[in-house]
Order: structure tokens, then C-alpha cells, then sequence
């Protein structure tokens, strides 16, 4: 009998990790159940695998599963992906529950038993997946792994190596989606209806994660068309800063150590009393004035620890400081855009249930003028807690062929960002259309002027239905493709051609200029562009998966050249801008002008790096080069620090986060 092809996709949590297999072809499902599970714990739900480890003893197993050894000191094995990852210390400094492993970080014996119990956690959920396989004749062609945000090139590599190894599968079968990126996959794809979209037009959504060591987020365009479809696709990159409900716990965590210095406090007696803070953690912190008292059966008898109110909302503020600030700069972002569309919230994570967390989200809303967050746990959601591990399964699943791309209404077009003169447009807005050059029907010549300081970019509408229609597209709809840099002065004339079918399908970009008081057109450049789909993002991409636009010789710099000389070339024989060659600058992936939020502000990577971080994020990677623009109809604001959709991208492996046959979804109503 020939086996059915499944994915599986896995969410490693903090606390507890969920299983889910998926057959894109009849839609069927599994959750892999752990039938082992300790009932008797109420940090995570039945069926769950914990991912508790023992790892600064050898006095047994480091991975013991669901009965951890209470007389042991435990952490979860997520973070043993920080120190095996070898994690910045810029990183390392936004999780106070990994400090108990750095001083042991470079012990080739502990970093041993953290390799250990990742490989015995995983082999516990691969026997179960085995089983089922064996059972119902399934074959995993795909392993989809969520992971936070800030994790890079480092953090996959060392999770594909044990992943391949455990499930003695193909690495190029491994691959990555962001937890907040599978969230939007899982919600629009199962529970569409759940969230309070309109009938018609556009949504953009802002989804925030608040897990129980860090918060992540993302921002999808979502578009429903005439025949009543909805069809989403990302716009910016991921981001994430580290603190949550598990960060507050281990500062209670330690506050109760403190406090208990003189008598000594057991890892038993305080985990019993770290899991009865866990119960109240809910309706405790700010907001509240009583204080917590904690209870625990210890080897001298009964013991107490009693919390005041104003100790435990400062465990609580640092916990969430990072977070939270992230959070505010990125709802105070979604309302400065102005468009033709309407804004959401989506909130969903263990720590966002804190009623004090929701009342703050909620006020961050009704200042910004947004309607109320959508807390995901208010929605008629079966199985909610595998909803990560579903969605990464789901995202890995998209095969929509370039055809299909076009045939869905993708147009394509030349943006500006145009200055008269060097004090016009100080802020640096781009136009708030760009003329049409593409679509599945036609293509369209476009001419523009150039006064020799403006810049220009190719963008995308991936659902425009155009139906011959040449009329420009609107930013609000488009998403970047790629970075023209700055144009030298004169008249140019700029083509986009489709070329090929199928999986060939290709454009080839022309470029040309009108010399001196000559009025015909000649030829500059014809430049090819191979093109790919990303799953996570669900766009289409120039390039290769895996590689920069500068190694691809396709990196026509992207503006910072006007500033570096000072002055804009006025030569008419200078017909082409600087390619970008700093090696320093290169990305192993899509570069960073391949997909950006069209709906950003402009200002040197070094500024956007530096107050992210001042925010607590880690929003940029760790080589973002491309400075962002603005548009004119992005309104203005003093810093960069309070435009938080210029997001930038994140580092790429060549096996890459999703595969290369990635697309963008489009769901029928």
C-alpha cells in the first residue's frame, strides 16, 4: 500500500512541546498525543510533551519526560538552544532564565547534556510519530519547526542537525517558520471567520505572541477579493524581544530564595512554591494591592513566603519591560498608516491571559485609535494549544505555482521617492503610487524623470485583479521586490517583461535612459531576475533562495549612496547607481531589499538597530545594510523609534525558513 505524504510540524515551547501531522492533499490531521502525560501538572495541556531538563547534575537522565526528579535542579530545554547556539550576549541579556547556564556555557560536559536532553526530548516525540505513521500508512516528507523570531542562522542550524538526526531525515526537509508566522497561517487558514474582518476590501493585522519567554510579531496584509476569497501575504519581517510570564516566575522565583536565605530553600520546596505562584499569576500583579502568600511542605516543615503587592508588580514590570514596550511601539505604528484599509490587533500567548496585560494591550489600542485587541483565547478554538504547530504545518504546505502567482492578480510596478532639489522632501516620503510596469496581461512602459537625488524600487501588488488595467498601484497594497538605488539624473524609461512559464517563469528588467538632447531612448541595462515564492511570508521573491542580491550581481544599492558622497551625480553619462559591494553588508538569503513593508520611514540602519534595542527588541538582523523609506501617506512622527513597521530582514540559511515551491495562500470563503 503506498504511504500518504505528511508534514509535520512542531512548536517547541518553553514550558511544553505539541506534535501535528498534516496531509495537504485530503486535509487530513493528527495531533500527536503524548499518551505518557503527567496529570498531575497544570502548566500545560494533555497530550503536551514536557520540556523540563536536568541538566547541571549527572545523577540521572537529563531528560526524564513528564515526572521530573523534584529533588533536581530543571530548566527548560528551549534554552538550551541559547547556549548551544552560542547566543550574543546583546541576546543572552533579555532572558533572565538562561543566566543559571552561562557560567557553565563554555563546559563541554554541560553543553553535552543540554545536546543530550534536546535528543531525548525529540526521540520521545519521534517514537510517538513513528507509531502513528506505522498505524494510519503515513510517510513525513516535511519537518516545519516554529521558532521566536530572533532566533538566526545558528539557532536553525543547531536545531536541523538534531531534528535530522533524531528523525534520520533529509536536512533540506527541515525547515523554519517564525511562531507568530504560523500563527497567521493556522488563524487564516482554520478560523478565518473568527476574526471581525469586513465582507470586502483590505485588513492589515498586526499579531502579537505573547509566549512565556518572549513576544513575537508580525504584521500580514489581508485581502478579500470580488469572488469573495481571502488571500494574505506578510509585509515587513518578524520581530521579537525576550520577557514573559516564565521571566516574572523566575524573578518571584528568586525573590522567594532571597527571602528564604537563612533556612535554605530546596529545588523541590521551590518549585512547589514557583507552581502555586503559577496558579495566581493570572489575576496577580499590577493592578492588584494584596499581597501573595505562598505555601510549601519542606524538610524542616511547613514553610511560607509572603509577597507584598508592590514586590511582586516590580518582578512583574521587569519581566514584561521588553516586551511591552515592543508591543506599544508597534500598535502606536499600525495606526500612523494611512490607507485605504482597516487596522487589527491579534493577540494570543499563555502570558497575554493576565488581566493587567490585556487591560495595558487594550489601552495601547483606544490611544492609538484602533478597535479592541482580538484575544485569540476568545475564539471558538478547539485544540488551541497545538494552533503553532499547526500553523508551521500549514505554511510549509503552500504549492501555488508561479502561474497561479499571476493568474491571482499580481501586478507589479516603479515606486519614487522623488526630491526637486536638496532641502525638498526632507522627510523623505515616497510617492504614494507607483506607476504600472506588469501583470498576467500585459506590461507597460514606464517613463520618469530623475533629478539625479531620486530613488526608485520595484514593488509588488500580489492580489490587484488589474483585468488589463494599467492604472497605478497604491503602496498600501505592495510590498517591496527590489531597490533601484538612486537613478542618475535625466529621463528614463523603465520595462518589466515576464518571460517563460510554469516553474521558469522569469522577468527581465530594462532599463533605459534619453542622452543628452537626444530624444530617443537607449538601452543601459537588461538585468534577468529568477524568481521564487517564500511559504512564510507567502510573497514572490527575485533571486535564489539562499543567496544575497549581491551575490547574485542584482544589488542596485539602495539610496545610501546620496548620502555617503554628499552630493547626487549630475553626469548624464552616469546612467547607473552604485551596485552595493561591501562584504560586510552581505546576507546569506533574500536581501535586505527583497521584502520590506512599503510602509516605513527613512533613516540609516545603525539608527533603526540602536532604537530597537532601546525599545527591548531585537528587531533587525544582525546584518540589516538597507536603509528604509517613507511614504507620503505614513504620517510624519519625530524618530524613527515611533515607525515601528520598518522592519528589516532577518539573516537566511540556504535551506531557508519554508521551501522554495512557497506562495501566497488564497483561501476560499
Amino acid at each position: 500500500m503506498e504511504l500518504k505524504s505528511v508534514i509535520l510540524g512542531i512548536d517547541l515551547g518553553s514550558t511544553s512541546a505539541r506534535a501535528f501531522l498534516w496531509c495537504s492533499r485530503d486535509k487530513s490531521q493528527v495531533i500527536v498525543e503524548n499518551k505518557q502525560r503527567n496529570n498531575l501538572s497544570s502548566r500545560y495541556e494533555k497530550g503536551d510533551f514536557s520540556t523540563s531538563c536536568h541538566p547541571f547534575d549527572d545523577n540521572g537522565p537529563v531528560y526524564v519526560g513528564d515526572e521530573p526528579d523534584p529533588e533536581r535542579r530543571s530548566i527548560s530545554l528551549k534554552y538550551a538552544f541559547y547556549v548551544l547556539a552560542n547566543a550574543s550576549d546583546e541576546l543572552l541579556q533579555q532572558y533572565a532564565l538562561v543566566q543559571p547556564m552561562l557560567d557553565l556555557k563554555e563546559d563541554p560536559e554541560f553543553r553535552d547534556r543540554l545536546d543530550q536532553g534536546l535528543r531525548q526530548l525529540f526521540s520521545t516525540i519521534q517514537r510517538h510519530v513513528k507509531a502513528i505513521c506505522t498505524r494510519r500508512k503515513l510517510q513525513v516528507d516535511t519537518i516545519a519547526l516554529s521558532i521566536p523570531a530572533q532566533w538566526n542562522l545558528d539557532f536553525e542550524d543547531t536545531y536541523r542537525d538534531i531534528v535530522a538526526k533524531v528523525f534520520a531525515h533529509e536536512p533540506d526537509k527541515v525547515c523554519f517558520h517564525t511562531e507568530t508566522e504560523a500563527l497567521a497561517h493556522y488563524l487564516f487558514r482554520d478560523h478565518i471567520e473568527e476574526l471581525p474582518l469586513g465582507n470586502d476590501g483590505q485588513y492589515v493585522v498586526l499579531f502579537l505572541d505573547f509566549g512565556g519567554h518572549n513576544m513575537n510579531g508580525c504584521v500580514f496584509s489581508v485581502v478579500r477579493g470580488e469572488d469573495e476569497t481571502v488571500s494574505f501575504y506578510r509585509i515587513g519581517e518578524t520581530f521579537g524581544a525576550g520577557g514573559g510570564s516564565e521571566h516574572w516566575e523566575y524573578n518571584v522565583g528568586q525573590l522567594c530564595s532571597r527571602r528564604m536565605r537563612m533556612v535554605g530553600l530546596s529545588p523541590k520546596s521551590r518549585q512547589i512554591l514557583l507552581d502555586e505562584f503559577n496558579r495566581k499569576k493570572l489575576t496577580a500583579g499590577p493592578g492588584q494591592d494584596r499581597a501573595v502568600t505562598l505555601f510549601c511542605e519542606d524538610r524542616n516543615g511547613p514553610l511560607s513566603v509572603t509577597l507584598e503587592a508592590n514586590e511582586v508588580n516590580a518582578c512583574f514590570e521587569d519581566a514584561l519591560r521588553r516586551p511591552l514596550a515592543m508591543a506599544a511601539q508597534r500598535i502606536a505604528g499600525l495606526s500612523e498608516i494611512e490607507g485605504a484599509f482597516d487596522r487589527m490587533v491579534v493577540v494570543s500567548g499563555r502570558t497575554c491571559r493576565n488581566k493587567e496585560l490585556q487591560e495595558r494591550l487594550k489601552e495601547m489600542c483606544r490611544k492609538a485609535e484602533l478597535a479592541k485587541p482580538v484575544f485569540t483565547d476568545t475564539l471558538d478554538i478547539s485544540d488551541e494549544h497545538v494552533k503553532i504547530a499547526k500553523g508551521a504545518a500549514y505554511a510549509a504546505s503552500n504549492t501555488v505555482s508561479k502561474d497561479d502567482f499571476f493568474l491571482r492578480g499580481a501586478a507589479f510596478g516603479i515606486q519614487q521617492l522623488q526630491h526637486v532639489n536638496y532641502n525638498s522632501n526632507p522627510e523623505n516620503m515616497w510617492d504614494d503610487t507607483a506607476k504600472f510596469l506588469l501583470d498576467k496581461e500585459h506590461d507597460q512602459l514606464a517613463d520618469l524623470f530623475a533629478t539625479g537625488l531620486d530613488q526608485a524600487k520595484i514593488v509588488c501588488d500580489p492580489f490587484r485583479h488589474t483585468g488589463g488595467n494599467d492604472e497605478p498601484l497604491h503602496f498600501y497594497r505592495t510590498y517591496d521586490v527590489l531597490h533601484l538605488g538612486r537613478l542618475t539624473r535625466g529621463h528614463w524609461r523603465i520595462s518589466l517583461t515576464r518571460v517563460g512559464s510554469g516553474e521558469s517563469t522569469s522577468l527581465l528588467l530594462e532599463r533605459s535612459k534619453k542622452w543628452k538632447k537626444s530624444q530617443h531612448y537607449r538601452l543601459v541595462d537588461s538585468t534577468p531576475l529568477s524568481l521564487y515564492f517564500d511559504k512564510g511570508t507567502n510573497c514572490m521573491h527575485v533571486g535564489r533562495p539562499g543567496y544575497s542580491l549581491t551575490e547574485l550581481g542584482l544589488a542596485f544599492g539602495t539610496g545610501d549612496e546620496v548620502d555617503a558622497e554628499g552630493s547626487a551625480a549630475e553626469d548624464d553619462n552616469d546612467a547607473v547607481g552604485p551596485l552595493e559591494t561591501d562584504p560586510e553588508r552581505r546576507l546569506r538569503g533574500p536581501a535586505a531589499a527583497t521584502h520590506r513593508s512599503p510602509l516605513r520611514r527613512s533613516g540609516s540602519s545603525a539608527r533603526c538597530c540602536s532604537q530597537a534595542r532601546e525599545a527591548g527588541g531585537n528587531a533587525c538582523g544582525p546584518r540589516c545594510g538597507t536603509p528604509s523609506g517613507k511614504h507620503r501617506g505614513v504620517k510624519p512622527s519625530g524618530s524613527l523609534r515611533d515607525a515601528p513597521i520598518d522592519f528589516h530582514q532577518q539573516r537566511h540559511h540556504p535551506y531557508k525558513r519554508g521551501l522554495d515551491t512557497s506562495t501566497i495562500v488564497c483561501l476560499a470563503k
